[in-house]
């Protein structure tokens, strides 16, 4: 691309192969988190961190059980 002088062809160029990925190419997926966020009803005293992590963001250490 860079070997090509003339800035429109390169620019047109550039714009069909951004058009292409964009078609046609996919998704990189970098993996999957091993680990599930969940609660009962009988489970008090779950606040999420202040991280904005979406995954694992509770404190556990202020956690308590008790009856429904």
């Amino acid at each position: 691309m860079r070997g090509i002088p003339e800035v429109e062809k390169r620019r047109d160029l550039e714009h069909e192969l951004q058009k292409m990925l964009y078609d046609e190419g996919g998704y990189i997926v970098w993996g999957f988190a091993n680990q599930v966020d969940a609660f009962q009803k009988y489970v008090g005293g779950l606040v999420k961190n202040s991280t904005g992590r979406p995954l694992s963001g509770w404190r556990f250490d202020r956690v308590w059980i008790g009856k429904v």
